[in-house]
């Protein structure tokens, strides 16, 4: 850029900011420096919450995500416990904070 050229520049910045300068800057936007969130999410909609979590990671720099079951009013064998539940939890590298299940025995009259 030629002297001649960056002066025209300069002049034409300098212009602009002086057109400018009675418009008052923007109000600074309100922002949250820390979220926490706890959900009761129905089963069909937790992978919109899943979703989510990408985007909430490219904000902020820590992101934890901390997931709650609680089934009942049913039952489960319990290789089918530990053959499905407890193999998924193992593939997906989640740590178990608390586990807690009640053991009922049937007894069958032949």
């Amino acid at each position: 850029m030629s002297t001649e050229q960056r002066e025209k520049l300069e002049n034409e910045i300098k212009r602009k900011r002086d057109e400018l300068g009675d418009i008052p800057p923007l109000p600074p936007k309100e922002i949250y420096q820390k979220i926490i969130l706890k959900l009761n999410v129905p089963t069909g909609k937790l992978s919109d919450i899943a979703r989510m979590i990408p985007y909430i990671k490219s904000k902020f720099n820590q992101v934890k995500v901390k997931v709650e079951i609680s089934a009942q009013d049913g039952e489960i064998v319990i290789s089918d416990y530990e053959d499905k539940i407890e193999e998924a939890i193992n593939q997906s590298d989640a740590s178990v904070e608390e586990k807690s299940r009640i053991i009922w025995s049937k007894r069958y009259k032949k």
